[in-house]
């Protein structure tokens, strides 16, 4: 069965809970779902929404009586997307829409003694989002030299690729930053090990000679780790653009020094020195320890 297919049983789940709640207040929702389920198409954000009668439970979660409830819709950083959130007692929502359709949702109820969750993601609507955002600062055919087939390419890595081009996240380089009390590695640290884990080395050399200086950096580092166990994942080209960012005085964002999370601006051949060059391959294995990634 298709993630879209069990993303739109889940949902009907999640409507079903609805109107159980809205019953008791005599005023019950409608449990129908109406998405389209053909694989070929993308999924209207409006049909979405209006199956889970979005107005109604902004006006739910409004009231006062319902602390545990939460409707919320934010433009992105970037203008473009849309972020629709819905914490709904233990149900939990989040869809990101571009131009009217569905980039992505996630549904996670809590069902105890387990959390049932589903996703979804629409790999051609992303695309064009990521075409649209890099067309602000590049032109062809420098921007068709990045694209991307979303119908050949694997998903998560398609993704992750753009995001380390910058797409849908902050440009910040580093291992492990507090944006909690609990340490992560940052979206574009993420975006590196998914690469890595999939070995998409040509993805890498593209990032590497791409336009975006936190994922040239990004890459640099993880072609070296690849390198330990496949002399053939740095080409001379590769090596000798390593060798230009390891001499150049460009700043790029660092984020904390392993501990707070500041943003520090920090020259590139400060960050690809001699001393932290030889302390990479422990560091990718320290965030395998710690199950971020499966190399």
């Amino acid at each position: 069965m298709s993630f879209r297919v069990l993303a739109l049983l889940f949902l009907g789940v999640l409507l079903g809970a609805c109107s159980l709640l809205q019953q008791k207040r005599g005023d019950a929702l409608s449990p129908r779902l109406s998405l389209p389920l053909n694989e070929d198409s993308d999924i209207s954000t409006k049909e979405v929404l209006r199956s889970l009668r979005w107005e109604s439970l902004s006006d739910i979660c409004d009231e006062d009586a319902y602390s545990y409830c939460s409707a919320e819709v934010d433009v992105g950083p970037d203008s473009l997307v849309k972020e629709y959130t819905l914490d709904f007692f233990d149900v939990d929502v989040e869809l990101i829409s571009y131009q009217g359709r569905v980039i992505e949702y996630e549904v996670s109820e809590l069902q105890r003694p387990r959390t049932l969750d589903v996703s979804y993601f629409d790999a051609q609507t992303y695309t064009k989002y990521a075409d649209q955002l890099l067309g602000r600062k590049l032109r062809e055919p420098a921007l068709d030299s990045l694209r991307l087939d979303p119908q050949t390419e694997h998903a998560p890595s398609l993704r992750a690729y753009y995001q380390l081009l910058g797409v849908g996240v902050r440009d910040e380089y580093g291992w492990i930053c507090e944006y909690s009390t609990v340490g992560s590695p940052p979206a574009q640290r993420q975006a590196t090990l998914t690469l890595v884990e999939y070995w998409q080395v040509e993805l890498l050399r593209k990032v590497l000679h791409g336009p975006n200086l936190e994922g040239q950096v990004y890459a640099a580092d993880a072609l070296l780790y690849l390198n330990k166990a496949d002399t053939l994942s740095l080409t001379e080209q590769s090596r000798q653009k390593i060798a230009r960012l390891r001499q150049s005085r460009d700043t790029l964002r660092t984020c904390g020094n392993r501990g707070s999370y500041k943003i520090y601006p920090k020259p590139v051949r400060e960050v690809l020195t001699d001393s932290t060059i030889a302390r990479i391959p422990k560091d990718y294995q320290s965030l395998a320890e710690t199950g971020y990634f499966d190399p």
